[in-house]
Formats: C-alpha cells, sequence, structure tokens
C-alpha cells in the first residue's frame, strides 16, 4: 500500500509537471508538431537509448549482487561474519542507491511504462533490504542481519533475470 500510494503521489506529480512543461512550450512557441518520420525515429532512439541505459544499470546491480552474494561471500553467512561485514554491507548499499538514483532519473518510453514501474520496485526492495541489514548490524542483531541477508541472496539474482528477459520485449 505505501510502495503504491507512494508510485501514485509521483506519478501524478510527474503527470502535472509535463502538462504544465509541454503547455508552457507550446505557448512560447518553443516546440512544433514533429512528421511522421520524426516520431518514429525519435521513439526508436528513446527506446533503444532507454534499454541501454537500463542494460548498463543492471550489468552493475548483477556484478554488485554477485561479490556481495559470490563464493568469496560464503564467510558472511554465519553470526560472526556478517559481524564483521558493515564496510560491505556499506558498500552495497551505496551501489543500491546509486543505481535506484540513476534508474528513477530515466524517463521510459511508451512501450517501456510497465517494465520501468516494476524495475523502479526491484530498488524500493533492495534498498530497503539493504537499508534493514545495515540498521539491524548497527544494532546488534546479528541474527536480523544475516536473515535478511539470505533473503536477498536466495530472490536478488532471479529479480534480475527477470528483469533481462522483460526488457527484451520492450521491443516487440
Amino acid at each position: 500500500y505505501v510502495c503504491r500510494r507512494r508510485v501514485t503521489r509521483r506519478g501524478w506529480h510527474r503527470g502535472v509537471l509535463v502538462a504544465v512543461g509541454t503547455a508552457g512550450l507550446t505557448a512560447c512557441g518553443g516546440r512544433s508538431e514533429p512528421s511522421e518520420d520524426q516520431v518514429g525515429g525519435t521513439a526508436d532512439d528513446a527506446r533503444r537509448a532507454y534499454k541501454d541505459a537500463v542494460t548498463t544499470i543492471l550489468r552493475n546491480e548483477r556484478a554488485a549482487f554477485e561479490t556481495f552474494f559470490g563464493v568469496q561471500s560464503e564467510d558472511l553467512l554465519g553470526t560472526t561474519g556478517i559481524a564483521a561485514a558493515e564496510p560491505r554491507i556499506k558498500a552495497f548499499l551505496t551501489v543500491m542507491i546509486d543505481s535506484e538514483q540513476r534508474a528513477r532519473n530515466l524517463e521510459a518510453p511508451a512501450k517501456a511504462l510497465l517494465f520501468h514501474g516494476s524495475f523502479l520496485e526491484l530498488f524500493d526492495r533492495f534498498v530497503g533490504d539493504a537499508q534493514l541489514m545495515l540498521e539491524a548490524h548497527r544494532a546488534g542483531d546479528m541474527e536480523l542481519a544475516l536473515e535478511i541477508y539470505r533473503r536477498l541472496k536466495r530472490g536478488a539474482l532471479a529479480r534480475l533475470d527477470f528483469l533481462d528477459e522483460r526488457l527484451d520485449l520492450i521491443d516487440g
């Protein structure tokens, strides 16, 4: 409910800003109607640029997850290992926040609006879980930090695979 309300509120504000901006540009003569050739070219270019940006973000995400959850991180799977992991959790959280900001700054083309919603929802979960893990770690609750780590490890790469598959559908 909170996420839905947040997205709805953001969507409403974005819609109002786009409408006001378009009205302002049209009133000032700053925008002319594009020809049919321009519409097709710019839509394809926008979709291609969006896919390239998302692919880069997903590649960076996958690298961060593989580092944080990979074979070299098996030492984190116990309460003793997670107790010494604050720098690694902070580094992981920094990558997640940076990727989330880049994802939120993207403007999705019309064919990618459903994908973009799922893409942003992914970051809400990852960033939220990483923040909870860091808070539990700082509070000394290593059991909770370890539980969150294991939950993230189970689902993270599967969600990234899901988004990779859905990204290919934007062209279809």
